[in-house]
């Protein structure tokens, strides 16, 4: 098939010649193409030459410091590898029982559940959403804290 003078060829392949067919209709209905060619098989991408990040000195010195920079933010391996140690300048009284030690921690964490919740109530959007999760996580745990107080010291 001989193509005319100014018109555009819309080149698709057989699965796709019922979406074709469409686009040329609404194109002939325009005016603003002529023609229509079906092929077989689709067009090969066009061939591009791969650059090296390494094609000189400059280029890979470049990419060594990207690199350090993503491994510094995103394998944080320094951070995870060392060990929590807590502080000792506040220690807890080695003489406490369970039941205080348990009482306090829920009545702290029902606190800042209280607290969280006041202040999530001043902010908007996503900062608020976060708060909102972290209120729920402390409630979480005073609720833990409030069991293991039940089973330590039963109510009945």
């Amino acid at each position: 098939m001989q193509m005319g003078e100014g018109a555009c060829p819309l080149i698709c392949t057989e699965a796709s010649a019922n979406a074709a067919l469409h686009a040329f209709y609404q194109r002939a209905a325009n005016g603003s193409c002529l023609e229509f060619q079906l092929m077989s098989q689709a067009p090969e991408p066009p061939v591009t030459d791969l650059v090296s990040p390494y094609a000189s000195p400059n280029s890979r010195k470049l990419h060594e410091a990207a690199e350090r920079a993503l491994d510094h933010y995103l394998l944080p391996a320094a951070i995870m590898a060392t060990p929590y140690t807590p502080s000792t300048m506040f220690i807890v009284n080695p003489q406490s029982d369970a039941e205080s030690l348990l009482s306090n921690a829920s009545g702290s964490l029902a606190s800042a559940t209280v607290m969280l919740g006041n202040f999530a109530g001043v902010l908007e959007g996503s900062n608020r959403h976060t708060l909102l999760g972290i209120a729920q996580v402390v409630m979480l745990g005073e609720l833990a804290v409030n069991k293991a107080l039940d089973l330590v010291m039963p109510t009945e």
